[in-house]
């Protein structure tokens, strides 16, 4: 029978309630639409009107959700280097994996560039058949979106994993094998480039907030530190206490105060 770590068994049962949570979120209607998020600005607005009821920590995190729902209306979801699984019936051609460019467009042969600026992951379907119907009779398009990220440290399959852009933090862990030994997941981080986002939440893997909410892009990554990184209050107080006992030890042999 397989053993399995106390640390590492409580890591995985803390994580299961979100990533199940999520996972019902996500399924069906998987992307937010533009109704869904007016929606929800209309609600963040409501509840920040009571801002001297609430917390300071609590209004921060209101603030920071109403200017993601906010940007998301105005500037859409997608992302430079978003992948794309595009299949289009009958068309060979525009059928695969692409990727859009800086300009969030999507490249397809023969055809003029498609824009992706604006554009919900929910209306990505709607935008790109209308994009092909300037070349195709009533196209039939379904489309899968991706993010590339790197998920590393404290994790037991750390690499480069395709992941959709709903998927939250904790699911993104699971998906990687979940957390290895007694890996720091209240330390979880994203970083782009070496540098660490701001994280407006707080112990990212514990809460339903997903990859399209935090910005995340494709080459981000995400760390999850791994025991024994950094010095705790044990490794402190065991050095001053070895110190210590060092001084007793010399004072005891030679008869020297130090």
């Amino acid at each position: 029978m397989m053993k399995c770590r106390p640390a590492l068994a409580l890591a995985v049962l803390l994580l299961l309630p979100h990533f199940a949570s999520a996972q019902q979120a996500t399924t069906g209607s998987q992307y937010a639409t533009r109704a869904d998020l007016e929606a929800q600005v209309q609600e963040l607005t409501q509840q920040l009107a009571r801002e001297e009821e609430l917390k300071k920590d609590d209004v921060k995190t209101l603030q920071y959700e109403l200017l993601v729902a906010e940007d998301r209306l105005v500037n859409g979801d997608f992302q430079p280097s978003d992948a794309l699984q595009l299949d289009v019936q009958a068309m060979t051609q525009f059928t695969g994996s692409f990727t859009l460019d800086r300009q969030k467009r999507l490249v397809l042969p023969t055809i003029d560039p498609i824009s992706l600026q604006g554009v919900l992951y929910s209306e990505a379907e709607e935008a790109i058949r209308a994009g092909l119907a300037v070349y195709i009779r009533n196209p039939i398009v379904r489309v899968i979106v991706t993010k590339r990220i790197a998920i590393i440290g404290g994790i037991a399959s750390p690499g480069f994993y395709d992941i959709p852009p709903e998927t939250t933090v904790s699911q993104a862990i699971m998906l990687a094998g979940g957390p290895a030994g007694n890996a720091k997941l209240n330390q979880a981080e994203f970083r782009r480039l070496g540098d660490a986002y701001t994280d407006p939440y707080g112990q990212l893997a514990f809460t339903n907030v997903s990859l399209v909410e935090l910005g995340v892009m494709s080459g981000d990554e995400l760390f999850v530190p791994p025991a024994g990184t950094g010095l705790t209050t044990a490794k402190i107080l065991g050095a001053i206490a070895t110190a210590a006992g060092l001084v007793f030890l010399f004072t005891r042999i030679f008869g020297t105060d130090f």
